[in-house]
């Protein structure tokens, strides 16, 4: 059974839905007859780069996201705390006063290139945890080819897909059948591309929703 899971790096739910699905796969019987797709998605396509050396003030990302929005930035911060809250329920370690900002397009290349290397999983819990947890700008190539070694690519592999439009293609790719999906939001889990569901949701509900997909289709 394929799974299909649009995500993107800068993204703390899609974060916490990983981390989540990961959980719901462990329960579930025919774990070992899944098969799991991760594809590209931006989700905020126009945003710039912090640059390395740049400095973040504590308290600039629930900033960016309020204007970004038009929300008040008392519900920003109480939304942001919640979400810390979620990522502590599932053994993340997140710091919203650390995050720079990120065009994640070039982290999407990368991802792409440890898909092809077979060290996707790795790389993604790398660009996650460095965005999250440390503040590492990862719109930076200097600093995606540092956390992309400490999955074991090659520094000229990287630099290579950073202007290879082969991977750029490749994340073009995932974002049109996106699109051509109805994918709006992510994260988003696609089942043999007959049944999905958005959103970081609870392990309970995955598994639901292998299971049911299972027995469909080996009903």
């Amino acid at each position: 059974m394929r799974v299909e899971i649009w995500s993107d790096v800068v993204c703390p739910w899609c974060y916490i839905g990983k981390r989540r699905f990961a959980t719901a796969l462990a329960r579930f019987a025919h774990r070992d007859r899944v098969t799991v797709e991760w594809r590209s998605f931006e989700l905020h396509p126009d945003a710039e780069s912090a640059r390395l050396g740049d400095i973040v003030e504590p308290g600039d990302y629930g900033r960016r996201l309020a204007a970004k929005n038009g929300s008040e930035l008392a519900a920003v911060q109480q939304h942001l705390g919640l979400l810390t809250d979620a990522a502590r329920a599932e053994g993340l370690d997140v710091h919203f006063e650390r995050v720079q900002p990120a065009n994640s397009f070039a982290a999407h290349r990368v991802l792409q290139l440890a898909l092809a290397q077979g060290v996707h999983e790795a790389a993604m819990e790398r660009l996650f945890s460095g965005f999250f947890t440390s503040g590492e700008a990862i719109g930076d190539a200097v600093v995606l080819e540092r956390l992309a070694g400490d999955v074991g690519l090659a520094g000229d592999d990287v630099r290579r897909a950073l202007s290879d439009e082969l991977y750029a293609d490749a994340v073009r790719a995932d974002q049109a059948l996106a699109r051509e999906l109805g994918i709006d939001a992510v994260p988003c889990f696609v089942i043999e591309r007959r049944d999905g569901l958005r959103g970081a949701q609870h392990p309970e509900q995955l598994l639901e929703l292998l299971e049911l997909n299972w027995r469909a289709g080996h009903g």
